[in-house]
């Protein structure tokens, strides 16, 4: 992520500023990296860029739903989950018609919502639903929905289910490298389980790598176990 917004850097900026899908993928890619702000600015530019392009309707709409869907996740980062429902709620009826990176993430941002007012089968039925799509997306969202599933298994102190879903998750991440932000995402949490199980040498050592993110991952649960 931080490459790509490396190399958008680098090109001309008045190419980077017309062109909705670029700006797209720095909201993306900004927004995984915990930059609220530099998140909402490619958002902002987005709006501006997709004003001006030549697409077909159908295509523009697409493009505004991933839009909502990138504030969805911004809003439960910054822990905020109101209004959520009605602003996922065309991407939830749309899914197999969208790319899988949306409802995917989608699920996890309802999935997150519903955790917070504690109502744990909602979150696990949600999560279910984003099975078919978890397969057709990166690592990061494969780890995000894969540890999500481990939360509300902690929260029902099924320990046992839950370390089970946070190391599938790690496993996902550490195919990519062990030192990648897939795996340190999910290193975070997993570390802060066995912890508490009394696995110490093993939680700190994931621990410290996941720390190595700083400020730029996760939403709360993964930024409290850091």
């Amino acid at each position: 992520m931080t490459t790509f917004l490396g190399l958008v850097e680098k090109l001309p900026p008045q190419l980077v500023v017309s062109r909705p899908l670029l700006q797209l993928a720095s909201a993306w890619a900004n927004i995984l990296l915990h930059r609220s702000e530099a998140t909402e600015a490619a958002l902002q530019r987005f709006t501006a860029a997709l004003a001006k392009a030549d697409l077909p309707e159908t295509r523009r709409a697409d493009l505004a739903l991933e839009a909502g869907g990138v504030r969805a996740v911004a809003e439960i980062y910054a822990d905020r989950t109101d209004g959520l429902e009605e602003l996922l709620a065309d991407v939830v009826s749309s899914a197999g018609e969208l790319r899988p990176v949306l409802p995917q993430a989608a699920a996890t941002a309802l999935a997150f919502a519903a955790i917070y007012r504690f109502d744990l089968p909602a979150a696990q039925q949600l999560l279910a639903w984003a099975e078919p799509f978890n397969e057709q997306v990166g690592a990061v969202g494969a780890v995000y929905a894969c540890s999500w599933a481990g939360i509300p298994a902690r929260q029902r102190l099924d320990i046992g289910l839950a370390l089970r879903k946070f190391r599938e998750a790690f496993e996902i991440g550490s195919a990519v490298g062990p030192h990648s932000y897939a795996a340190r995402i999910d290193g975070a949490v997993l570390g802060e389980l066995l912890y508490g199980t009394g696995e110490l040498g093993e939680a700190a050592e994931l621990l410290e790598e996941s720390y190595h993110l700083g400020p730029e991952g996760g939403g709360v649960d993964y930024l409290a176990a850091r």
